[in-house]
């Protein structure tokens, strides 16, 4: 289990690749939800948008998923969704 940690406008945000591909291959990564700024683990048109699809496994907790083969890509696109709005306090 890989974890990716990016930091952004001082920021840090964990994203953890998952053992296992999805059905085409593609690597799949883990966020916490609490990592993305969002207040209840739940899925709403702005996690939808961003592509991002709830994780019901519990190996990792409350969280999404999604494919990417560039992390740093998809954590500017979460940002410019809006995603990311303020730091997390486990």
């Amino acid at each position: 289990m890989n974890t990716e940690i990016i930091t952004k406008n001082g920021n840090t945000y964990t994203f953890t690749r998952k053992k296992y591909l999805d059905v085409n291959g593609n690597p799949l990564y883990f966020v916490h939800y609490l990592d993305l700024g969002l207040d209840k683990y739940e899925s709403t048109k702005l996690t939808r948008k961003a592509g991002l699809r709830k994780f019901t496994g519990k190996e990792y907790g409350g969280g999404f998923t999604f494919q990417s083969y560039n992390i740093a890509d998809h954590a500017n696109f979460f940002e410019s969704l809006g995603l990311f709005r303020k730091p997390h306090n486990y």
